[in-house]
């Protein structure tokens, strides 16, 4: 009975020794898939009217929830011109933008409720400077540096909001 005892007592250690090491391992897969996978924006074509009256077309990655607002352009060295990521909050608000592990240089624009552009701004890659809006907003637009006046595109202008 002695050894019976002993041989149960083992394969108990041993068992609980192995689930603890397969946790262990589940835990730092997870971890590590939800670390470094790629967020897939939605993408949607939208309109804006800009100074002249003209209609500019532009495709955007739709910023809704916080991580997806948290990742926006960080790490992309590549933005094409006529593209950009629309931050779309769930109130009026004062925002702040930073430009921390985002490489390229970037304009944003500051839009109202309505999809009044409010203000733009250019910013600058790896700045840890705040960005921010003058005056409550419920969105921002950011795009490739130089491409809101290379489209005469500015405060008073408006956007077809999605």
């Amino acid at each position: 009975m002695a050894y019976k005892e002993l041989s149960m007592k083992k394969f108990l250690q041993l068992h609980a020794k192995l689930v603890l090491k397969g946790a262990v391992v589940l835990c730092c897969a997870i971890f590590s898939a939800c670390s470094t996978s790629v967020i897939e924006f939605e993408k949607k074509d939208l309109a804006i009217t800009n100074l002249d009256g003209k209609t500019i077309p532009i495709t955007v990655e739709l910023a809704r929830s916080r991580r997806e607002m948290t990742k926006g352009f960080m790490g992309r060295t590549n933005i094409p011109d006529g593209t950009g990521m629309l931050f779309v909050f769930k109130k009026d608000q004062k925002l702040a933008f930073w430009m921390k592990d985002t490489p390229t240089s970037l304009s944003i624009a500051f839009i109202s409720a309505s999809g009044e552009i409010c203000e733009t701004r250019d910013m600058v890659p790896f700045s840890e400077a705040s960005v921010e809006s003058s005056q409550p907003v419920r969105y921002a637009l950011e795009v490739p540096q130089g491409w809101f006046k290379k489209n005469n595109i500015g405060p008073g202008c408006s956007i077809k909001l999605p």
